[in-house]
């Protein structure tokens, strides 16, 4: 799923309810964002390149519980859903 225009504290929010593998791809670079080091690493890979104060990036998902909870959190303009790719995608 892509997301556009997020709020890192958002974002951070939602990693931290979220339960299975995420990984956060933006321009060739995976992040596995199992730790919560690893999150705050890469929304800071993505905050030096913003230039409004929001982020944009891929959030891949291999639980449909963590699905729905960005589904249900991020409004239609922040959040454009692409075709599902298989947890093996990944990276």
């Amino acid at each position: 799923m892509r997301l556009y225009h997020v709020k890192p504290y958002k974002l951070l929010s939602l990693l931290e309810h979220s339960t299975g593998n995420l990984f956060l791809v933006t321009d060739g670079v995976c992040f596995s964002l199992k730790s919560r080091l690893a999150q705050l690493y890469a929304v800071k890979h993505l905050m030096e390149r913003s230039e409004d104060g929001t982020v944009s990036a891929e959030i891949r998902c291999d639980s449909p519980r963590d699905k729905d909870l960005f589904l249900r959190n991020l409004s239609e303009k922040e959040l454009l859903d692409t075709p599902d790719r298989t947890p093996s995608q990944a990276c």
